[in-house]
C-alpha cells in the first residue's frame, strides 16, 4: 500500500485488519476516504488517522472503536468526518 501514493479512496472492509495493519496506511497522503467497515480496528487507530494529511472521511461501522474514542477524535479533528453505526 505505501507505493500507491495517488490513492484517494480505499475500502478494506469485512476482513481481519487490526491496529497492526493500520500504520501501513499512514503514508497515503492523498487518501481522502477510508472504509474500514467490519474490521477489528480499535481507538488506537485514531492516532494513525490524525497523521493522514488528506483524510476527510472514515467509515467505522462494526469495528471495535468506542463512542468515547470517536468523540475525542472528532473534537480534535473536526475536518475528518467519522461515520459510525452502533
Amino acid at each position: 500500500l505505501p507505493n500507491l501514493k495517488n490513492l484517494t479512496r480505499l475500502k478494506i472492509q469485512k476482513n481481519f485488519i487490526s491496529i497492526k495493519g493500520v500504520p501501513y496506511l499512514e503514508g497515503l497522503d492523498n487518501l481522502s476516504e477510508l472504509n474500514l467497515y467490519g474490521t477489528r480496528i480499535t481507538d488506537a487507530s485514531f492516532e494513525v488517522f490524525s497523521k493522514m494529511k488528506g483524510l476527510k472521511k472514515v467509515f467505522l461501522w462494526k469495528t471495535q472503536v468506542t463512542k468515547k474514542g470517536v468523540a475525542q477524535f472528532a473534537a480534535q479533528y473536526p475536518n475528518i468526518e467519522v461515520m459510525v453505526g452502533y
